[in-house]
């Protein structure tokens, strides 16, 4: 039985490595703003249900892209379906910043934003599942497994408190703009990837 995560396959496998650490960075910053936007509702509503709603309308687009994103990722090159998204929310992160920087940030436009990174947010997520099985062989996938778990789990308690530390310190503009800053080095491993071609069919894999 194995106690430690095996992290050979970041060493044998050069496009895993630039994969991971590309959702490495943008996940920590994704966590990072899911601290700051229900925290920016809040300071500017004084409304927990203004919160609650908040996640609703987060989680509504994501529920009904996420099928969509499947079906893409099965029929296109998902290297380039994931640059699309992480693009589409480097824009939105900056958004966010923009609007932090005015003398009275616009509710509708959190709320409108949040809605739209939701949405490809749902498309990116099956084309990260997809473009793994194509780049690792059938023998790693435990140890990929494995070194998810631990970035979720990582990122999920680091980031939130990053996120928190940054808005007492320097405020909301700031911490926007570290998302923004982790799409753009998620955006620049992407673009490393090498030989990622559409997918032949559902079971096709390239050994690393």
């Amino acid at each position: 039985m194995k106690f430690f995560i095996d992290f050979s396959i970041l060493l044998h496998s050069r496009d895993y490595r630039f994969l991971y650490i590309g959702q490495f960075v943008s996940f920590i910053g994704t966590m990072i703003t899911s601290v700051a936007l229900p925290y920016q509702v809040y300071h500017e509503t004084q409304s927990i249900l203004m919160v609650g709603l908040l996640s609703f309308v987060q989680l509504v687009p994501l529920i009904l892209t996420a099928l969509l994103g499947g079906a893409l990722a099965d029929h296109y090159n998902r290297q380039t379906l994931m640059i699309i998204a992480e693009s589409s929310l480097a824009i939105g992160c900056l958004s966010f910043a923009l609007n932090a920087a005015l003398s009275t940030p616009h509710i509708w436009i959190i709320f409108l934003t949040s809605a739209y990174m939701s949405v490809f947010g749902g498309l990116y997520w099956p084309a990260v599942g997809g473009i793994t099985q194509q780049i690792v062989g059938k023998n790693n996938f435990s140890s990929v497994g494995a070194l998810s778990n631990f970035m979720y789990n990582f990122c999920m308690i680091v980031g939130p408190t990053i996120g928190g530390l940054v808005i007492a310190n320097f405020g909301l503009v700031t911490t926007y703009l570290l998302d923004f800053i982790s799409f753009i080095i998620s955006l620049i491993a992407l673009s490393r990837l090498k030989n990622i071609g559409r997918p032949v069919n559902n079971s096709s894999k390239i050994l690393a």
